[in-house]
Parts: C-alpha cells; sequence; structure tokens
C-alpha cells in the first residue's frame, strides 16, 4: 500500500514555525545511521526543511506533510544518513519524496543509485534539487529522478523546461509565504526552494490520477507536464533488469552495469509474463519480423509492469511507436547517443581542460582497464568517466564513443555537461583521437611503449601501479 503524505529529506521540519499542523511522521536519521522518533529541544526554530514544507503547502494545500531530518542545524550530514532514509521510504511504501539535499560527490554513485532506481520502480517519484554551484549532483542529475534548476526572473507558480538540458525543469524558487505569526516571507532564489514547488505538482497529479498500472509514475508526471524524456547518454535507470533475446556480438554479462535478473528469448516470449511488480526490460533487437511481432505482443501485454527500458539497438518504425506512445516507461535506445552531443558543441572549445587517458587495448582488456580504474579514481573521490569504441559499452556503464563524428571538442562537452575530473577512454587501434597519455595493454611493446600489464602480474597490484602512473604524470605536467 503506497503512503499518501509527502517525505521531505532534509534537515528537520519545525511545523508550528508555518503553522502546518502535525506530520505524519517525525523522524530523524542519527549519526549511527538508526532511523529514530526525533528528539526536540527548546521552542521550534525556523529550518531549511520548514521552509520547503511550507512551499509544498503554498501550493498543494491538502498534502499530508512527513519530515526524516538528516542534517543537524548547520546542514551537515553524511551520505549514510541520506542512504538511510531513502531506505526507509523505500521500506514504507513512499510514493513522493522531496530532496532539497543530494551530493555532488561521484564516490557516492555506488551506493544512492540503486536505492533511486528501486524507489522509482517501486512508483515513486523522487524530486530533487540540483547544486546551486552547478556542479553534478547526485540524484537530481539520475533519469529516474525530477531533478530541478530555478530561474532567478520566476516568481510563484511559474514553470518550464530546462534550455540547456541540465535538468528536467526550471522553476522559480521565489515563493511568497506567511509564517503562524503572520509575518510575510519571500524565499530567496536557490535550487532548493524550487524543488517543493515540483513536488507541490506531483502531489497534486498523484492526486488526481490512478496510478497503480502505470509502469513510471516518474515517466507519466513528465508527460502531464509536456517534459520530453530524458535522453541520458547512459542507460542512467537500470539497476537490476530482465534481458530478451540475443546480442549481435560477444558481450560480458558478469561486467554489466547493472543485475541480470531472468533471460528470456523470443522463442516462446508471446506467452512469457512477468513477476509481479514492476521490472526494468533490457531488449536486443529482433532479427526476424516473426520475433518483432512477439517482442510487440508481449510489451502490449506486460506495458503496465515496465518501469525502465533499456534497447540495445535503434529503435524505428512501429516498435518506436509502440514504445513511445503505448508505453510508459524510461526509455534508452542507441539514438540517446546521437542527441546527446548538440550541434554548438563543436564551438566549445578544441580540447577538454581534464585529463584524457587512452587505453589501447583488446575489447576484453579494455573492459576490464576501465571499469578498475573507474572504480578506483571513483573511490579516490575523482569524477571519472569511461568510453570506449566497444559495441555495447553502455551495458557497462560506459559511453559508446563510436557513435559521434569524432572531434575533440566531445571531450570538452563531458567536462562542462557531466563535471568530469578526468575522461579514461578506451580503443583497439587508436586512430581516431588524441589523449594526453597512452597506455597500452599487451605482452610485447608497440612504438617504443612499455605495455603497463604484463602476464603475470597480480592485477589488483597493477591497478593500483597505473592509478598512481597516471596521478604522477599529470602531476608532473
Amino acid at each position: 500500500m503506497r503512503r499518501k503524505d509527502v517525505i521531505l529529506i532534509d534537515d528537520g521540519v519545525n511545523s508550528d514555525v508555518y503553522g502546518l499542523g502535525p506530520l505524519t511522521v517525525d523522524l530523524e536519521v542519527t549519526a549511527e545511521h538508526e532511523v529514530a522518533e526525533r528528539t526536540r529541544g527548546g521552542p521550534a526554530r525556523p529550518s531549511h526543511g520548514s521552509t520547503c514544507a511550507a512551499v509544498v503547502r503554498r501550493y498543494a494545500p491538502d498534502a499530508p506533510l512527513g519530515s526524516i531530518k538528516v542534517m543537524d542545524t548547520g546542514r551537515r550530514g553524511s551520505v549514510g544518513q541520506l542512504a538511510r532514509a531513502l531506505q526507509w521510504c523505500l521500506d514504507n511504501g513512499a510514493a513522493l519524496i522531496n530532496m532539497s539535499v543530494g551530493s555532488t560527490c561521484y564516490g557516492d554513485f555506488r551506493l544512492l543509485f540503486p536505492l533511486i532506481a528501486r524507489l522509482a520502480r517501486a512508483g515513486c517519484i523522487v524530486v530533487a534539487a540540483h547544486s546551486n554551484d552547478g556542479k553534478t549532483t547526485l540524484p537530481a542529475v539520475l533519469s529516474c529522478a525530477v531533478g530541478v534548476r530555478t530561474a532567478p526572473s520566476y516568481t510563484g507558480e511559474r514553470w518550464g523546461r530546462d534550455p540547456l538540458g541540465r535538468a528536467d525543469l526550471l522553476v522559480s524558487s521565489r515563493h511568497e509565504l506567511v509564517t503562524a505569526e503572520g509575518l510575510s516571507v519571500q524565499t530567496p532564489c536557490s535550487n532548493s526552494y524550487g524543488a517543493p514547488l515540483v513536488t507541490a505538482l506531483a502531489y497534486r497529479f498523484l492526486a488526481s490520477r490512478d496510478v497503480e498500472q502505470i509502469g513510471s509514475v516518474t515517466e507519466a508526471f513528465r508527460r502531464e507536464l509536456g517534459l520530453d524524456p530524458p535522453k541520458s547518454a547512459v542507460p542512467d535507470f537500470v539497476d537490476e533488469a530482465l534481458v530478451i533475446g540475443r546480442p549481435a556480438s560477444p558481450v560480458l554479462p558478469s561486467a554489466f552495469g547493472f543485475n541480470v535478473t531472468a533471460e528470456l528469448c523470443y522463442e516462446g516470449l508471446e506467452e512469457a509474463g512477468l513477476p509481479t511488480g514492476c521490472c526494468n526490460l533490457v531488449v536486443y533487437p529482433p532479427r526476424s519480423d516473426q520475433e518483432e511481432t512477439a517482442l510487440a505482443l508481449f510489451l502490449r501485454r506486460n506495458g503496465g509492469k515496465i518501469a525502465g527500458l533499456l534497447y540495445a539497438g535503434r529503435l524505428t518504425g512501429a516498435l518506436d511507436r509502440l514504445c513511445r506512445e503505448e508505453l510508459c516507461c524510461l526509455l534508452w535506445e542507441e539514438n540517446n547517443l546521437a542527441v546527446r552531443l548538440p550541434r554548438r558543441a563543436g564551438r566549445v572549445g578544441a580540447f577538454s581542460n581534464r585529463p584524457v587517458i587512452g587505453i589501447l587495448a583488446p575489447e576484453e582488456e579494455q573492459l576490464f582497464w576501465l571499469s578498475a580504474l573507474r572504480r578506483k579514481f571513483t573511490a579516490e573521490g575523482y569524477r571519472c568517466l569511461t568510453a570506449a569504441d566497444m559495441p555495447y559499452a553502455y551495458l557497462y556503464g560506459m559511453y559508446l564513443y563510436g557513435c559521434f563524428q569524432q572531434n575533440d571538442a566531445l571531450f570538452r562537452w563531458w567536462e562542462e555537461q557531466e563535471s568530469a575530473d578526468l575522461l579514461l577512454v578506451g580503443s583497439k587501434t587508436g586512430d581516431w583521437f588524441s589523449p594526453d597519455l597512452w597506455l597500452i595493454a599487451g605482452d610485447g611493446e608497440e612504438d617504443g611503449e612499455k605495455p603497463f600489464f604484463d602476464p603475470g602480474d597480480r592485477r589488483e597490484e597493477a591497478v593500483n601501479r597505473l592509478y598512481e602512473k597516471i596521478r604522477g604524470h599529470f602531476e608532473e605536467t
């Protein structure tokens, strides 16, 4: 049973400040990551969470409000506390969460992403503010959340599309509020005060619609607002999935960026069903008209259970129309790669200001080194992006570089849009770009370069050695 209230994850809601009435829940996550009833001392004081709650109530007067405090009065908290609050929401059937908090540390991705993805799959809308300083912010940047930025010129209940494409919505954060004592106040210009307006819009949407048979409630809300589907360059909503069909070239499922829950063949697909609850699908393109017909019938029959669909190819014709018009799910396909780089990207600049490291290796070796080094740099707090020219690179959470018209401006675009600290790019031939540093995998030497991995090396030691080599190179230069 889904909850009917709005859960605000913030520094606590003091309902007396704005006369909001009783809260449905008033919890806090302790430093030990325990969820407990919130303890208070002294008179109610204004807080960021209280103001966000008042904004929600300003535009959704009937919305019941609940609070989970994850930050102290100095707005300091840990990502562990945030994750525990999200887990409570998942365990207790939350339908709508307002997050004016998030993380700009990419190392937190592995902790936060699965929780946001599972919440979205369970039918919960997560409204999240982007960082005010323009840094990539989790979970606001994810396709399975609704990301919000503010426009300084907007006031009241005003919102629209973000022309830069960095958020789902560009909204007002200047709201007229009245305290319990009758004083009029206006919220300042901040993304965190824009998110509650969108949360109020989401509450009104949920209150007016039966969403029980909708695959993705988040996508349904976006469509209600007339927004285009998110077009991330990697499928960032898939944490686990049922896989349909066979790939056209070999893949390594154990290295996928998601868990494979089950596999189905096209043979017998017409009679197959999906488990209880909503799930994600990864679909390899059908190879015949018969397989396409079977897939279409399967999708129509199970549409209300499909939260996300990753199509490992390019959608065309009737299948494209079915996925976009008849299904209501988060959708990713290879055409997303073509639209990720806008026309003006060629004028952004010729080269990236961030290090670009090329790894010259066969596909399987690329996959290992790109994945291992990304984990290492991420663990050290770096925002490390990976790209490769291998088929299905996006299944491993990497950019499929070969889909773009090759130019170094793309690196600059990644740097600006994704707030990258460095870029790791794998290639089999190395003939389509010029990195700052080439690293070669193999048994022997090539063009006088010593390979960074020799047979007999322990790979964990080799990864650490290569990490230090990359850091050392750029510290010197």
